[in-house]
């Protein structure tokens, strides 16, 4: 087993925990990772990866969570529990096409929904090491249809772009921009914080 500490800041608070990984366990190429945080962010999860077939270029991933947090603009609490699984292939090196599906159920406040959603998403990563990035550019876009039970279906594009740039010895000058829309009004709880 490898162990790895979790510290997180973001704007609505500070999380910490750790993240236990065991590589191999169902065969060559697998991982099962445990994810365990508290604190802004209240979250346990089991994820599970398997790479395969020639070069090991695809992967077929499956994770479940729980996710409790207070919302910070709404000042309302959220309780998450999800549950997905995908596959991707890398076309090339640096390109991967992934398709996802999973099911949300989502508490927030006195209201909330249960939802499917599927996704399909296209990914330039040059990133040798991803914890490690350095002259190097990121890009991902994802389309997703959420099926609500309550409020009218929605399809959201979430586009983002990381650059990578090494300065002097081990400083790197990282620049993200994240742009998300939907088609339709989408509740509370699935609004970008």
């Amino acid at each position: 087993p490898m162990f790895l500490p979790i510290l997180d800041f973001r704007d609505h608070g500070f999380s910490y925990g750790l993240r236990a990984s065991f590589v191999d366990v169902t065969g060559k190429g697998s991982r099962i990772s445990v994810p365990f945080t508290w604190g802004a962010h209240k979250r346990i999860a089991g994820e599970y990866e398997l790479r395969f077939g020639p070069g090991k270029r695809a992967r077929l991933e499956a994770a479940a969570a729980w996710l409790r947090r207070d919302n910070p603009f709404y000042d309302i609490e959220e309780t998450r529990r999800d549950a997905s699984a995908g596959l991707s292939y890398e076309l090339a090196r640096p390109l991967r096409a992934t398709v996802r599906t999973g099911l949300a159920d989502v508490a927030f406040g006195a209201g909330g929904d249960r939802f499917p959603w599927v996704s399909g998403e296209l990914t330039l990563d040059t990133r040798i090491d991803p914890n490690l990035p350095r002259q190097a550019v990121y890009a991902a876009m994802r389309v997703e249809r959420l099926a609500f039970d309550a409020y009218e279906p929605a399809t959201r594009v979430r586009t983002d772009l990381r650059g990578y740039l090494g300065l002097i010895g081990q400083s790197v000058l990282a620049v993200r921009a994240l742009h998300v829309m939907s088609d339709t009004p989408r509740p509370s709880f699935e609004r970008a914080l």
